[in-house]
């Protein structure tokens, strides 16, 4: 017997700018919803699919934008299946975002706010410290632009509150929606 798909699921997408603390809040966000919810989560990280890719492609605006395609097309495969998706992305620009936008139904945006100066002085992945040095970084924030977020429905600040703290105020906003079932 078939069974029916009951409902789509929905995608989180995690911006800011590299450093702001992506990964670590999808990693928690991911644990939270599969404690909270029965539906099946994933989470997607733009540094997974670039070493998935094996590093095929560069970080200028065109190839950033090449990657964020790639995630958005599995992203919107798995949440058409029932299965609810984080993505972890910096999505830099409003073309990128605004991509998303037109692509993703059920689509929630979370901004990231933090200041570049922290994102630098932590560097977690070392992005900052074997990037800056050279004479074309092609960092978004940096010597490229990143585009804030006109109307993200959630905004986070990573480093002047927890990752508890921000999993609460994403946690108020889905339940809000009524996407996050208790």
């Amino acid at each position: 017997m078939l069974k029916v798909k009951e409902r789509s699921g929905f995608i989180i997408l995690l911006t800011g700018v590299s450093g702001s603390g992506k990964t670590t809040l999808g990693l928690a966000l991911k644990k939270e919803l599969q404690q909270c919810d029965r539906h099946p989560v994933e989470l997607i990280d733009g540094d997974t699919v670039r070493d998935f890719y094996e590093q095929k492609f560069g970080y200028g605006l065109e190839e950033r934008f090449a990657v964020t395609k790639n995630i958005a097309f599995a992203a919107s495969l798995l949440a058409k299946n029932g299965i609810d998706v984080i993505v972890a992305n910096i999505a830099g620009q409003y073309i990128v975002r605004d991509f998303l936008r037109r692509k993703w139904e059920n689509y929630i945006q979370i901004f990231l706010d933090a200041d570049i100066a922290d994102c630098i002085n932590n560097d977690p992945k070392k992005v900052y410290a074997t990037t800056m040095p050279k004479d074309n970084p092609q960092l978004l924030g940096v010597d490229l632009p990143y585009e804030r977020p006109r109307t993200p429905d959630v905004i986070v600040h990573p480093y002047k509150e927890s990752v508890e703290d921000s999993l609460q105020k994403i946690k108020a906003f889905l339940s809000q929606k009524g996407v996050l079932q208790k």
